[in-house]
């Protein structure tokens, strides 16, 4: 599965915990994604190991959701947010400011690509009278 497709998917499920009032934090996003690679069988690419507190895959901690998580929610709640980064420290002070730059950043390089795959999509769609 390529990047943009995993990343979608991945964005999208914390928008659908986030609106059923979920935290969406890490562990709720680890159990979350090992349902729905197992369950469903989207072939997300995920290893989970039984961890302490369930399902876990470090190759989805390595991923970097929780960043790029949090960074699309401050992009979507307030996309005219001029200061992105400070927010996203302010929010996750764990996370380092080089670090934050990186997940709007990304988030910002996954909304225009998924933009131009629609407009393109768009354009390649047979239209019906």
């Amino acid at each position: 599965m390529e990047r943009l497709q995993r990343a979608s998917i991945l964005l999208t499920l914390n928008e659908e915990l986030r609106r059923a009032g979920s935290w969406a934090g890490e562990t709720h996003m680890q159990k979350a994604t090992y349902f729905l690679q197992e369950l469903t069988r989207i072939p997300l690419e995920f290893d989970f190991v039984l961890y302490k507190h369930g399902p876990f895959s470090f190759d989805l901690r390595d991923e970097g959701l929780e960043r790029t998580a949090t960074a699309l929610y401050i992009m979507l709640r307030d996309p005219n947010d001029s200061d992105r980064v400070r927010r996203l420290t302010d929010l996750k002070p764990h996370i380092a400011f080089p670090e934050a730059q990186a997940a709007i950043s990304e988030v910002e390089q996954i909304i225009h690509e998924i933009r131009q795959h629609r407009s393109v999509s768009h354009l390649s769609t047979p239209r019906t009278a």
